[in-house]
């Protein structure tokens, strides 16, 4: 006799225009919307807990994260419901203490990657195409299979980004340190990025030029690019 899972809802604040591009995505799928998003969440927080082994944000760092994505579009960040298995919830709860996250700020990340719009990886210096990247980092081998094959890279969806994260800039991808247009999506931020912070004062007094050294080889005015890729906003539309 099957034990029917307890399951419970998660609210979360996303960014409507990209959550709409994502379930009009998932509608050309045979999948369903909140066990795709939970086996997506899942699987994320077996690398987040790696990734970011030893490393808790401050306080200073979770609230300027919620600030800052709060402040990349306050008019679009709505709630959305989201229905989890309890365990799942309470292992997101577990890692959001653990790691003093801004849950909502590793969500929308967590989404902008899934959806993977071209401008976001060309951004962070990623490749839009698994061929481009073969040679640098292992191709995994897939079923021949259509069903076993979706359901294999479902295991791991984020896998490529991760390794080619990993191979070009030697860390995970949730301690990815982003741009500073990016910071309402980060899941780690340490305390030199963090302004008004002494470390930040003395992070600043080191650099050479006015703008912001984020550490990607790309300067600041090609920021708004990426901020309307995660978010999904058209350009010059305002929404």
């Amino acid at each position: 006799m099957t034990t029917k899972k307890q399951s419970t809802k998660i609210t979360v604040k996303l960014f409507q225009p990209m959550y709409e591009k994502f379930l009009s995505q998932l509608e050309n799928m045979p999948l369903l919307k909140d066990a795709f998003i939970e086996d997506m969440i899942l699987s994320a927080l077996r690398h987040l807990d790696e990734d970011l082994e030893g490393k808790v944000n401050s306080e200073s760092a979770r609230r300027y994260i919620a600030g800052s994505l709060k402040k990349t579009g306050p008019k679009e960040l709505e709630p959305v419901s989201i229905k989890v298995a309890m365990t799942t919830a309470a292992k997101l709860r577990k890692a959001t203490k653990q790691h003093n996250l801004c849950r909502d700020a590793f969500i929308n990340f967590l989404f902008a990657c899934i959806r993977g719009e071209d401008g976001f990886l060309e951004y962070l210096g990623f490749s839009t195409r698994v061929g481009r990247v073969r040679r640098r980092i292992s191709v995994e081998d897939m079923p021949t299979s259509p069903m076993k094959a979706i359901e294999e890279s479902l295991t791991d969806p984020l896998y490529y980004i991760r390794s080619e994260c990993d191979e070009q800039y030697g860390c995970g991808l949730y301690a990815l340190e982003l741009p500073e247009m990016m910071h309402g999506f980060a899941c780690y931020l340490p305390d030199h990025l963090i302004p008004g912070t002494p470390e930040n004062e003395e992070f600043k007094s080191t650099l050479d030029i006015g703008l912001p050294d984020i550490g990607l080889g790309i300067q600041s005015p090609s920021m708004p690019k990426v901020n309307n890729a995660v978010t999904g906003r058209t350009k010059g539309s305002g929404k």
